[in-house]
């Protein structure tokens, strides 16, 4: 009876096996091979380069002896200088391109050193792995597929953010949300906004009577222990500015300030300052309601408000 042949052993054991060595390798290459790149930084472009292949060689030269001795060509594959070469040069170049983003990015302010230095071992790490045929290549490009995802897309998102406000702000003159109030028999319009932080939103009345529109606004927030509201010459009034012919504290932190043509009701919050402005015929109690009612834009409303008043094709 003739014996059955044993099962052919695993290739994860000495996969993990090469893929360790390769790790220090790249560990081991960032160590001494940076320092020599960077101190060849000073006699330029081409000292670095020189210094970068130099350094690159010697690690293909050791990542070739090392697949001989633990990787795949020692399972009798053939190509063990391409691989070495691969590994090496692969290697030694996102080394020394993720060593000029950390310096760039100056992250070892809030990276311990050694654990940048220790990052470096990754590329030489995974290269090594994708050497390897069957379920180490395929898990090892899954975990280099969901890697880059997790980095790439939320740096997309955050770059994408940060160009629109800054777009925003160019046109806008602030990124913060208009200000629009719930008040029963007024609908909010299209906010207004000036190039600053003051944003305008009108409040027309439903009755259609244009003697009955408020106007809303935002505002920087000022210091109310030094900036006395009632030392202001003038206030703002549908018609324009005009002088103030009285000034009145309704309640702690909200003042009325009226001119002949117009009236503003004014309150400081820590971080805004919001008003109502309307015409001498409006009754106090509706100014008081349209600020009471005061509240900043959902981020709903603010894409909507961006979409129809921003320049076409933002």
């Amino acid at each position: 009876m003739t014996a059955s042949a044993p099962p052919p052993a695993s290739p994860v054991a000495p996969a993990l096996t090469h893929v360790v060595l390769a790790g220090v390798l790249g560990w081991g290459t960032a160590m001494v091979g940076g320092p020599v790149v960077a101190a060849s930084s000073l006699g330029g472009w081409g000292a670095v380069g020189i210094a970068l292949a130099t350094t690159a060689a010697v690690a293909a030269l050791l990542a070739t002896a090392m697949d001989r001795v633990a990787g795949p060509g020692r399972r009798g594959r053939s190509g063990s200088v391409l691989r070495g070469g691969v590994l090496g040069v692969l290697g030694t170049v996102s080394v020394a391109a993720g060593g000029y983003w950390a310096l760039q990015a100056d992250v070892g302010d809030s990276v311990p050193v050694p654990l940048v230095v220790a990052a470096a071992a990754l590329p030489f790490a995974a290269l090594a792995a994708l050497q390897w045929p069957g379920v180490v290549r395929t898990a090892t490009s899954v975990l280099l597929v969901a890697g880059a995802a997790a980095v790439v897309v939320p740096a997309g998102q955050r770059a994408q953010e940060e160009d629109l406000a800054e777009r925003i702000t160019t046109e806008v003159g602030t990124t913060e949300h208009p200000w629009v109030s719930d008040l029963d028999g007024y609908e909010n319009v299209m906010p207004q906004h000036t190039g600053s932080p003051l944003i305008w939103t009108p409040l027309e009345a439903g009755s259609g009577r244009p003697e009955e529109q408020l106007l809303l606004f935002r505002d920087q927030a000022v210091d109310p222990a030094g900036a006395d509201p009632c030392a202001a010459p003038f206030v703002r009034t549908p018609s324009g500015e005009q002088p103030v012919t009285s000034c009145t504290q309704v309640r702690d932190g909200v003042v009325l300030r009226s001119a002949v043509d117009g009236q503003e009701l004014v309150r400081s919050d820590d971080d805004v300052r919001i008003g109502v402005i309307g015409g001498p015929q409006i009754p106090l109690t509706v100014l008081e309601d349209a600020l009471e009612n005061a509240r900043p834009m959902t981020d709903d409303e603010y894409a909507t408000w961006l979409d129809e008043g921003m320049t076409p094709g933002w």
